[in-house]
Protein backbone atom coordinates (compact mmCIF):
# COMPACT_ATOMS: atom_id res chain seq x y z
CA UNK A 1 0.00 0.00 0.00
CA UNK A 2 2.56 2.42 -0.65
CA UNK A 3 0.81 4.10 -3.64
CA UNK A 4 0.63 7.13 -1.98
CA UNK A 5 4.35 7.98 -1.30
CA UNK A 6 5.22 6.30 -4.91
CA UNK A 7 3.02 9.46 -6.36
CA UNK A 8 4.25 11.66 -3.97
CA UNK A 9 7.76 10.70 -4.99
CA UNK A 10 6.37 10.86 -9.24
CA UNK A 11 5.13 14.21 -8.62
CA UNK A 12 8.53 15.79 -6.83
CA UNK A 13 10.46 14.17 -9.42
CA UNK A 14 8.44 15.22 -12.76
CA UNK A 15 7.20 18.33 -11.00
CA UNK A 16 10.82 19.73 -12.23
CA UNK A 17 11.02 18.27 -15.47
CA UNK A 18 7.26 19.66 -16.29
CA UNK A 19 8.56 23.29 -15.78
CA UNK A 20 11.59 22.49 -18.09
CA UNK A 21 9.38 20.53 -20.89
CA UNK A 22 6.74 23.37 -20.49
CA UNK A 23 10.07 26.17 -20.93
CA UNK A 24 11.41 24.40 -23.73
CA UNK A 25 7.31 24.27 -25.83
CA UNK A 26 6.78 27.43 -25.21
CA UNK A 27 9.92 28.56 -26.59
CA UNK A 28 8.76 26.08 -29.85
CA UNK A 29 5.75 27.70 -30.74
CA UNK A 30 7.58 31.05 -30.23
CA UNK A 31 9.94 30.43 -32.47
CA UNK A 32 7.19 28.90 -34.76
CA UNK A 33 5.36 31.74 -34.33
CA UNK A 34 8.72 34.18 -35.59
CA UNK A 35 9.44 32.09 -38.36
CA UNK A 36 5.69 31.36 -39.69
CA UNK A 37 4.83 35.06 -39.48
CA UNK A 38 8.35 36.75 -40.81
CA UNK A 39 7.26 35.44 -44.85
CA UNK A 40 3.97 37.05 -44.26
CA UNK A 41 5.41 40.79 -42.31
Amino acid sequence: MNDERNNRADIDKYGILSWVYGGIIAAVLLAIMFFMAAPIS
